[in-house]
């Protein structure tokens, strides 16, 4: 059974092949009775093609194909000498992986949620291929084969970069990068080695010699029926194999090439450690049918980035301790800041969307600095836990239901200086937001610290806004600013009246209950002649680093605003 998408994009199956024991790219497969469909606008894709059993023997690749709902693969292959026991790790969006050496890194790539840089490129034309979809040996042919695709004359000779189809890669590579703390680098050089899956100090990538992730392709299927697209290897390999029979689906340019692109993230995907999804009511980039309703990773694949190499901000050093975090956004009064803010409740994550934040695991905090420039300010903070909800599962699994804005309970803490916590907001209610209103600051530089209390990724929303104080003096009934004997005439007006009944002249510090009696008297009284002009000491305000309440003759609060963003 096939689902549309309502702009017309192609969906999966509800359940679809089974997948492979090696890493096949993107397959194009049918279940039976029914026609796979890849739609774009303006493209016929009628054709029905017949349903193709594969099977997962548990290690290898995972392989892409193509047809009308276009399969993307198998779910992922393993190298060749690793076992997929020793890379699995529990079900978290099905992470299988994650890269332990990179050419960059070395051996230092970290824990889960660590960021990592990886390189890129392509294996020479010749370069031979061992085939994991039951394809021949052959030699790569990629090359040629984009060139002949998209009208290249060779530009560029030996320099991949000049090619005209040089940045549908560049593209994809920078999209996934753009989401997550993996940093992608194009590596020039390869030195031929025969790229077959296995992994090897002779293997891995190396600065120079070549990439973590080689690129190749060469005749896998056939382009019609099932057949496979693309397959990608499991870290710490990452290589990608391209079916050159594929032309007329990769020749596509509808859409800058989506069709391309999104295959290369889909691959990519594998290459970084995840698995298939399925979902029958939302759309992920990490489903085993290729779709160009979207362009790259949904909200789905992205906890599954950020879950296993960080958000895009842990690169460079990250931001976990008050010695790490971001350079510092200074503040005037009346201003604000805000960050993840193009996180929300929908599942759909479009391509000009980049700023997305989250706490990856239990041991991950984000630390983001601030400097007050005023003498005194009122700070309003609030953290906001997002995202949506939708039913996924395991490639042929089951699916339940996720609430992706429930996934951590997360913690707020204002920090001063030192680093030491001088607010902190952890409701009692679990998976709620969390904020600090009215906490008043001085000029200096101040921290907010965001952590979790459960071992999962969670995206959130982070806003915060400072306000100049407003001076009320005790007695200034009329709020007028000053203490005389308009606020005396109140009194005498409104005694013995319940607080809800009095005149409307009364507008500020009216309890909620009780009569005007003689404690409103005597505020006007030893407050005679005060005003909350500009002179006024700032001795009688709060201390700062505390909520603003109540304090002698004054009570400071903020004004009521939205928050920024």
């Amino acid at each position: 059974m096939s689902e549309h998408e309502p702009d017309g994009g192609a969906r999966r199956w509800t359940r679809g092949v089974a997948a492979l024991w090696f890493c096949l790219g993107l397959v194009v497969a049918t279940l039976p009775g029914h026609a796979a469909r890849t739609v774009e606008p303006g493209v016929n894709t009628s054709a029905t093609h017949t349903h193709h059993h594969h099977h997962d023997h548990g290690a290898g690749c995972v392989s892409c194909q193509a047809a009308a709902l276009t399969r993307i693969d198998g779910g992922g292959m393993f190298p060749n000498n690793r076992t997929q026991q020793a890379q699995q790790q529990a079900g978290n969006f099905e992470v299988a992986a994650r890269w332990s050496f990179t050419a960059t890194d070395g051996f230092n790539t970290g824990n889960q949620g660590s960021p990592i840089t990886l390189t890129w490129g392509f294996i020479n034309d010749g370069t031979t291929i061992n085939g994991a979809a039951g394809e021949p040996n052959a030699g790569s042919e990629l090359i040629n084969f984009l060139d002949d695709l998209f009208d290249n004359d060779s530009t560029g000779g030996s320099d991949l970069t000049q090619r005209a189809w040089f940045g549908y890669f560049e593209s994809a590579f920078g999209r996934l990068a753009a989401l997550s703390g993996v940093t992608y680098v194009y590596e020039p050089n390869d030195d031929g080695l025969t790229l077959n899956g296995t992994i090897n100090p002779s293997t891995l990538g190396f600065l120079g010699v070549r990439p973590d992730v080689r690129i190749g392709g060469h005749p896998v299927d056939g382009s019609s029926g099932s057949n496979t697209l693309a397959y990608n290897y499991f870290p710490s390999g990452g290589d990608m194999v391209i079916d050159t029979d594929n032309s007329v689906f990769f020749g596509s340019t509808f859409s800058n090439a989506l069709r391309l692109r999104n295959v290369l993230m889909h691959e990519a995907g594998h290459g970084l450690g995840f698995r298939h999804v399925e979902s029958n009511n939302s759309s992920q980039l990490m489903e085993p049918f290729v779709s160009t309703a979207f362009e790259g990773p949904q909200f789905d694949d992205l906890l599954a980035l950020h879950r296993n190499y960080g958000d895009a901000l842990e690169k460079n050093g990250g931001n976990d301790t008050v010695s790490d975090a971001l350079p510092a956004v200074a503040l005037g009064n009346g201003a604000g800041w805000a960050v993840g803010t193009d996180a929300d409740d929908a599942t759909r994550i479009e391509p000009f969307q980049t700023d997305f934040v989250s706490i990856d695991g239990l041991n991950d905090t984000d630390v983001y600095a601030f400097d007050v420039l005023d003498a005194i300010s009122v700070l309003d903070v609030s953290l906001s836990q997002v995202g949506p909800t939708y039913n996924v599962g395991p490639q042929n699994g089951e699916q339940s239901p996720l609430d992706a804005s429930s996934l951590n309970d997360l913690v707020l803490e204002v920090l001063d200086a030192a680093g030491n916590p001088i607010a902190v907001s952890d409701g009692a209610v679990a998976h709620a937001d969390e904020a600090v209103t009215g906490l008043v600051l001085e000029t200096g530089s101040y921290f907010l610290r965001v952590s979790g209390t459960l071992d999962a990724v969670q995206v959130y929303t982070l806003e915060l806004g400072l306000d100049e104080p407003i001076v009320v003096i005790d007695g200034d009934y009329n709020a007028s600013g000053d203490v005389e004997q308009e606020d005396l005439d109140l009194i005498l007006q409104n005694w013995g009246v319940p607080f809800e009944l009095v005149s409307a002249g009364w507008v500020s510090q009216r309890p909620e209950e009780g009569i005007v009696d003689q404690a409103e008297l005597d505020a006007v009284l030893q407050n005679w002649g005060d005003n909350a002009s500009p002179g006024f000491s700032p001795g009688a305000l709060p201390e700062p680093g505390v909520v603003v309440a109540a304090a002698g003759a004054f009570v400071v609060v903020s004004r009521r605003r939205k928050m920024w963003g």
